[in-house]
């Protein structure tokens, strides 16, 4: 299993890999649960054919191999000859071919093996059954030249209705989707299975996962009918993703709800639960939705009898501001009045920045996970914002001349802030504007906020703010309103224990995805 490896190569086709960074196997006994669970070995042995389309080291063939010796069988030339692989890095495929003849003195066909890129990969193959455990990683995180090959796969395989989608939310659509949505529909054959370790968060995040969960690929129906989640069972070393073993038919349209088995041993490393939470899973609104997990139909009833808050549309939930990782340039742990001077003037500063005179008008108070515990919230953040609190729009460069010591101070950061990385802030920076911000509007200057803790979190308590107060990033999230009345009925609202249920019922409990805009907003009817 690759977790981190953007490079794409196309073996033999010729386009040579880089090496592999960040690389991680499926451990032998994991692969002994998955096929002695599912009775693989013996499917293999009554003939039926078996893939890896990600094979790394090739732990899930020799696994099979391994499994049957220690059962006593003699793994034959024809048995050998119905297994396949595919690894796009060579040195993994040497190292399976040198594992398998020097520990099992067995010679593993040439052909069945093939060194390629899986996404590029145009053989011709349609086998029973799937075992894989594919890159785990987002689209955000690859290199820009290998973004720009597969944008087209995705929309091909049905997982964005547009490629522009990627730059927006379904930047963080993983790899691992496309992966299996290729391998479903291109390698499994009418009505095969297929075993995947993979990342929940397709199946259990809001927007990324959106077009998977159409439970389609083209005109070809696939069901999910086991998922198998190891929440904090750490059998992967040094990885913090959250996953878990899922099952899949193939020419089956999708029935809910799913079987869901929750690992209840607690944090371990490296080995198999052997207690297991049985719940079951199905989408609590719409059926491309994010499942609910849920132990019992009485739980599951209280869900969905649920009334939705009514709110007009420019109270949509938001995150806060984000400064595409230039926390030193745009946030201050100090601000200080210069004494018996200017009041328009505030002296700044922070771990970078030692004093600075910035106009006040552009430092708002930043919430700060303190401030969630207390009745009159203090300030011990702030963030310069170079933007128009009337309209919401980024002040020009104009504009901020004006101001002489802010924009010496801008342009002491100019070449970091120009550099920052991402679509959404280079398209600002291209048009000018190299010192914006994301997350910034009409809304970041309501009067009124009712805010909450959106990241790593395990309870719901969402709290009314008053004034510019600003949400940090993706730690924090808010519905901006125009009243303090109306932000206290909707204090009272968000307080109703099936808010704090309903995301729990999504298994994301301490996670970054704990209660991220989008997933709110599902609890809300915007009008």
């Amino acid at each position: 299993m690759t977790i981190i490896c953007d490079t794409p190569t196309e073996g033999e086709l010729g386009e040579v890999a880089e090496p592999p960074v960040g690389v991680f196997f499926t451990p032998l006994k994991q692969v002994t649960w998955v096929l002695e669970k599912y009775q693989i070995l013996d499917k293999w042995i009554d003939g039926a054919t078996i893939f890896d389309p990600t094979a790394g080291e090739g732990r899930f063939l020799e696994g099979l191999i391994d499994l049957a010796i220690a059962n006593g069988i003699t793994v034959s030339s024809k048995m050998l000859d119905r297994l396949w692989a595919n690894e796009k890095h060579l040195e993994f495929v040497r190292a399976f071919y040198t594992n398998i003849e020097r520990k099992y003195g067995l010679e593993f066909p040439k052909s069945n093996f093939w060194h390629q890129d899986i996404l590029w990969c145009d053989r011709a193959l349609q086998v029973d059954i799937i075992l894989g455990n594919p890159p785990w990683l987002n689209f955000n995180n690859l290199s820009d030249r290998y973004k720009e090959k597969i944008k087209p796969l995705f929309h091909y395989y049905g997982l964005v209705d547009n490629p522009k989608d990627l730059l927006l939310g379904g930047s963080r659509i993983d790899l691992a989707a496309l992966i299996i949505a290729k391998s479903l529909r291109e390698y499994l054959s009418p009505n095969g299975k297929a075993y995947f370790f993979m990342p929940l968060s397709i199946l259990l995040n809001d927007g990324a996962g959106k077009g998977f969960r159409n439970y389609k690929i083209g005109n070809i129906d696939f069901c999910i009918q086991e998922i198998y989640d190891f929440k904090h069972n750490k059998i992967f070393a040094n990885i913090n993703t959250r996953y878990g073993l899922v099952t899949f038919e193939r020419d089956r349209p999708q029935a809910f709800p799913i079987k869901y088995f929750i690992n209840q041993t607690g944090p371990t490393n490296q080995t198999i639960p052997d207690e297991w939470r049985n719940c079951e899973a199905t989408p609590l609104f719409n059926r491309n939705e994010p499942l609910t997990v849920f132990k019992d139909l009485a739980s599951l009833k209280e869900l969905q009898n649920y009334t939705k808050i009514p709110l007009t549309r420019i109270s949509k939930p938001r995150q806060g501001i984000n400064t595409c990782g230039a926390n030193d340039i745009f946030i201050f742990d100090r601000l200080e009045t210069i004494t018996g001077k200017d009041d328009t003037l505030m002296i700044v500063s922070n771990h970078l920045v030692k004093e600075m005179l910035l106009p006040r008008q552009f430092l708002l108070p930043l919430i700060a996970k303190h401030n969630f515990q207390e009745e009159h919230p203090t300030p011990t953040k702030f963030i310069l914002v170079p933007y128009n609190f009337l309209t919401g729009k980024i002040c020009s460069q104009e504009e901020l001349q004006r101001y002489a010591d802010l924009w010496q101070y801008l342009c002491q950061y100019q070449t970091q802030l120009q550099n920052r990385k991402g679509s959404l802030i280079q398209s600002k920076v291209r048009k000018g504007f190299w010192y914006a911000l994301l997350g910034v509007g009409p809304y970041t200057f309501a009067p009124y906020k009712v805010c909450w803790q959106a990241y790593g979190q395990k309870h719901f308590y969402p709290k009314l703010f008053g004034g510019n107060w600003q949400g940090n990033q993706a730690l924090h999230a808010f519905i901006p309103l125009t009243s303090k009345e109306e932000g206290e009925k909707l204090v009272k609202q968000l307080s109703n224990p099936l808010v704090e249920k309903y995301l729990c019922s999504q298994q994301m409990e301490g996670t970054c995805n704990w209660a991220q805009p989008g997933r709110i907003q599902k609890l809300l009817q915007l009008v």
